[in-house]
């Protein structure tokens, strides 16, 4: 660090910057941390999306065989409801989304242009 202080949270603002990192704080680091926030979720929001999807359209293409024996019923009923999680951690992740789109245009933050 130039300011010849070691450890992780030691430096100055201009330490920082001449380290290429982001300064969060003052008036506006909380609307480049939440353009950070929708990005990152956006990202993530997106695999899952697409996961779930190939999951679906692989069941649609499955042979639909009834389970038989015990350990089979547990695996089904396992699928079921790791699909059923998957599909509401999305369901969420899509609502939060927009609560940050909103909140980002009621603030006048352009989260297009920024992306």
């Amino acid at each position: 660090m130039t300011n010849g202080n070691s450890g992780l949270f030691k430096g100055t603002i201009g330490d920082k910057i001449d380290r290429g990192q982001e300064d969060f704080t003052g008036v506006d680091g909380w609307k480049r941390r939440l353009v950070e926030e929708y990005t990152q979720l956006r990202d993530r929001y997106e695999k899952l999306r697409a996961f779930n999807n190939k999951r679906e359209v692989e069941g649609y293409l499955e042979d639909i065989k009834e389970p038989h024996t015990p350990e089979e019923k547990k695996a089904a009923r396992k699928e079921y409801h790791v699909t059923e999680l998957l599909r509401a951690q999305q369901k969420t992740m899509g609502e939060y989304l927009h609560l940050l789109e909103l909140r980002a245009e009621l603030e006048g933050i352009d989260l297009v242009t920024r992306l």
